[in-house]
């Protein structure tokens, strides 16, 4: 029953302090437009943890009602070599698992740029990707290096080819910062906001795990305080429009 105290803590917060977001957003840090709008689209799997001692995070594009049949495909994926380093992909239960060939390669000469592409060209069509179909296409992992803290990247398809050639294309936004889901089960509830102000409490180890593993500093003021406690319980209930819950986030590196 010790989780009582802490919640009512954070609901009188609520009325008593003023709100800002995840990630803090403001002035001094550089804002990306998530957009999810493409017939092939980048979304976030999982984030990189602080205290892991080879940090990873892994990004899925997928199709959302594809606009026609695909037997051929190609396009490129340009992402901030400066802390992602390509280090692996997963067709595994995606829409191109039966494909008759399909490959990932770093662009020659470009290390931030990574060219993908395959084709399934059986004449019965039972390994295409069909017309007005959805799904994730691949997962790629990438290791990730120091992330300079305040910071705002966008992963972006390039140059679609093929039957992919006239689809609309988006990004993904991905942020070097504390994510609101501090427990990294992809999604914001009370928990992430009581194992936040554990930590700031030094209540060791936290509902989520040891405070060394914490990475809370979600409104990017340099510490862990009852103020980002509160911005990821205001997340949950929905009071104020956050961005943390559907962004992709790196972990700052400590």
């Amino acid at each position: 029953m010790k989780i009582i105290p802490y919640l009512m803590f954070l609901l009188i917060l609520i009325f008593s302090e003023p709100f800002s977001p995840c990630f803090g957003f403001n002035e001094s840090i550089n804002t990306c437009n998530e957009d999810d709008s493409g017939s092939i689209d980048v979304v976030r799997v999982n984030a990189g943890f602080v205290g892991t001692e080879e940090k990873s995070v892994v990004i899925s594009v997928r199709i959302q009602n594809a606009p026609n049949i695909v037997q051929s495909l190609g396009f490129e994926l340009l992402y901030p070599s400066e802390y992602l380093v390509f280090k692996d992909y997963s067709t595994k239960s995606t829409l191109v698992e039966n494909f008759t060939t399909f490959q990932i390669v770093p662009k020659q000469d470009e290390n931030s740029t990574l060219v993908i592409g395959g084709f399934s060209p059986e004449y019965d069509l039972k390994n295409a990707i069909l017309k007005g179909e959805s799904g994730i296409l691949v997962n790629i992992e990438f290791i990730v290096l120091e992330c300079p803290r305040n910071t705002n990247d966008k992963i972006t398809i390039n140059q679609p080819k093929d039957h992919f050639s006239s689809w609309l294309a988006s990004g993904a936004c991905i942020h070097c910062g504390c994510s609101c889901d501090i427990n990294g089960d992809i999604e914001v509830t009370p928990k992430d906001a009581l194992c936040a102000f554990q930590n700031y409490m030094d209540i060791c180890p936290t509902f989520c795990g040891n405070c060394d593993n914490i990475c809370c500093d979600v409104n990017l003021d340099g510490t862990c305080t009852p103020a980002d406690a509160l911005n990821i319980f205001r997340s949950y209930l929905g009071i104020e429009t956050t961005t943390c819950m559907n962004q992709d986030v790196i972990t700052p590196a400590q």
